[in-house]
């Protein structure tokens, strides 16, 4: 007998699974879904499913889904070593989108089970739609922790956001002065059975909190936390009351009841393909940023998405590829080595100067056989050692000049 599912957008949250994307298709098979949406949650996933056996690490799981099969959209890709034997009473179940987060600490990795006729919009328009619909989540959440957290000056709306989209399926932070950071992404798939089209599973990984240890990775967190512009002092402030589970769960309670609204309103009403494409060009990089096809194969500037949901760079049209952005205020290579020459001229002459410094009672020290026919026992100063330390960053060269001892000068 199958589990009926009677709430309009149900939870199943596992403690480890192989990918949620399977587990979800299991889940599908298990209950009578009654034209529901199912969300499938995990804590733990081991073979988290990706792009071309790409795989997207986040904070606290193994892994998850997060490249989007773009060659083929709705491509089946079950795994084959997924337990058939799996129980579903291991599972726990929840009537709501949003109550998965009782007891935890974080977004977990999930899949959503779409009922085909739910969906009122053209399929080559899902994984964007999908996209625009975690942004506006996103940017809700954002104002709402602007009024908790009023000390906070975050920007919000499509023109002052610091997310963005970048086709065909990611959501990345785009802060002045630092290099992007992927927050999200999207895998959409779906089954055909007799010929007819199946469940669609849209799979989401996100960071909320916190992100991995991965130089092109941020969170909604971290990334409203430096468009905000908090200080080092105010970081331990937050610190300190995101350390109070119940402060963090108001902010996750928030984002997925509005994760789940955004859904609805993107997928489940009736759209043209240009009020789709008008959205998400609002919330898409800006006209101009400068991409990279494959890896550099081809090179050029974010046009447009035309109306088949395709990229358009530098006038062409992509229909697939790995989509890259182009740092484009890192400095040439000649640039580069003349900040250096300049900056360690003005190492040199600081160094000189706190040289002098620590000279200066000694100025014109007496010569050692002076001292000796004169009796006079004066010891003679130690020079300090200096230490110019750079490091050469995405855009800018940082230094300092340290004692021996460690202490900063600058």
């Amino acid at each position: 007998m199958k589990y009926e599912i009677q709430s309009d957008f149900a939870a199943f949250l596992a403690n480890e699974t192989s990918s949620t994307m399977d587990l979800a298709r299991f889940v599908a098979d298990s209950v009578d879904q009654n034209d529901k949406v199912v969300a499938v949650f995990a804590r733990k996933q081991l073979r988290g499913r990706g792009r071309k056996g790409n795989v997207w690490e986040q904070a606290g799981v193994v892994s998850a889904e997060f490249e989007s099969n773009f060659e083929s959209n709705f491509e089946s890709n079950f795994d084959s070593n997924f337990d058939s034997n799996f129980d579903m009473a291991s599972l726990q179940y929840f009537e709501s989108f949003s109550g998965v987060l009782v007891g935890e600490d974080d977004i977990r990795p999930l899949t959503l089970v779409i009922p085909p006729s739910r969906v009122k919009i053209s399929m080559e328009w899902l994984t964007l739609a999908v996209g625009a619909a975690i942004w506006d989540a996103f940017d809700a959440t954002a104002q709402f922790v602007a009024n908790v957290r009023p000390q906070w000056t975050v920007s919000y709306g499509t023109d002052a956001s610091p997310f963005r989209l970048k086709w065909p399926n990611d959501i990345w932070a785009i802060c002045p002065g630092f290099a992007p950071r992927k927050i999200c992404g999207v895998l959409c798939e779906t089954s055909f059975s007799g010929g007819a089209l199946g469940n669609i599973f849209v799979g989401i990984g996100l960071n909320f909190f916190k992100s991995p240890p991965l130089d092109v990775a941020s969170s909604f967190w971290e990334t409203i936390l430096l468009a905000a512009g908090v200080s080092r002092v105010d970081l331990k402030t937050e610190e300190r009351f995101l350390s109070v589970s119940e402060n963090r769960r108001v902010f996750l309670a928030y984002f997925l009841t509005k994760l789940q609204r955004e859904i609805e309103e993107y997928l489940f009403v009736s759209r043209s393909v240009e009020q789709l494409r008008n959205l998400v060009l609002e919330r898409s990089l800006a006209r101009g940023t400068h991409l990279s096809v494959d890896g550099g194969v081809r090179r050029g500037v974010f046009d447009d998405i035309d109306n088949q949901a395709r990229l358009i760079v530098s006038g062409e049209s992509v229909i697939a590829g790995d989509i890259g952005i182009i740092e484009t205020n890192v400095p040439k290579p000649e640039e580069l080595f003349e900040r250096i020459r300049r900056k360690t001229k003005e190492l040199k002459k600081s160094a000189g100067m706190a040289m002098s410094a620590s000279l200066s009672p000694f100025v014109q020290p007496k010569k050692p056989q002076e001292i000796a026919a004169s009796g006079e026992k004066k010891d003679f100063p130690v020079p300090q050692l200096y230490n110019l330390a750079l490091d050469f960053g995405n855009t800018r060269v940082h230094w300092a000049i340290t004692r021996d001892k460690g202490n900063l000068i600058r």
